[in-house]
């Protein structure tokens, strides 16, 4: 009877275990970009968003880019939110197909526009200078200038929001998505030497239209003479 009992007490004892486990799981939690929280309870865990943070079945979370995923089970919510380590500048507005008027209620007043651009001076040694650029009055490319100084700061910014696809050593560029594949980016973001002090950080709309590699090389150069035009 004692051996009964005693199995019985284990095993009522490990229920309370289980749902005390259950109670204390956080409903939210706060992560940086490479970190790994441990939820310490075994289940079909899952995220809504592993782009930004991914969990296996025994519950233990990687953060892998800024932003809010929900990490969940049968038994349980959490809502992870990951912020970045490195923020060399602040991200340009990327909402595109919004008009210029409507963009520079958001932003501000520029110190320079055109039918097709509108440019702010940032007062930055380290961005000077952001270009939006727009067709038929629709936002479809960002640019921001970085200093080359600040190139690896730079790389791990962008890292620490976008997955990077390619590095081509011989053209100097680098290439972006804010997403998972190339077919499910609504953004690509193209780094590329402006000069010899600044590299051009450009956010550009990724439609169908846009998605070849020899269609980008030309929106780039575009996108260059806007730059130049506009901070004339």
């Amino acid at each position: 009877m004692l051996t009964i009992a005693s199995f019985v007490g284990f095993t009522s004892c490990s229920s309370d275990d289980k749902e005390d486990v259950i109670l204390n799981l956080p409903i939210s939690k706060s992560m940086k970009v490479g970190d790994v929280y441990d939820m310490q309870y075994k289940s079909n865990w899952a995220s809504n968003n592993t782009f930004v943070a991914s969990v296996d079945n025994n519950g233990v979370v990687t953060a892998n880019r800024v932003g809010t995923a929900n990490i969940y089970s049968d038994v349980h919510r959490c809502q992870v939110t990951v912020s970045a380590n490195v923020t060399l500048y602040n991200e340009p507005i990327t909402e595109w197909g919004i008009t210029q008027s409507y963009l520079i209620s958001k932003r501000g007043t520029p110190y320079s526009s055109t039918s097709s651009a509108v440019a702010y001076d940032l007062n930055s040694d380290i961005t000077p200078f952001e270009m939006y650029s727009f067709e038929n009055n629709k936002l479809t490319a960002a640019i921001v200038l970085v200093n080359t100084n600040y190139t690896e700061d730079m790389l791990e910014h962008l890292s620490e929001r976008f997955k990077p696809v390619y590095v081509d050593s011989e053209d100097l560029t680098a290439l972006f998505i804010n997403a998972e594949s190339l077919d499910e980016a609504k953004t690509t973001i193209v780094t590329t030497l402006y000069n010899t002090k600044y590299w051009a950080v450009m956010y550009m709309l990724n439609d169908e239209s846009s998605k070849a590699r020899s269609t980008q090389a030309d929106k780039i150069k575009e996108l260059k003479l806007e730059l130049e035009k506009i901070k004339l």
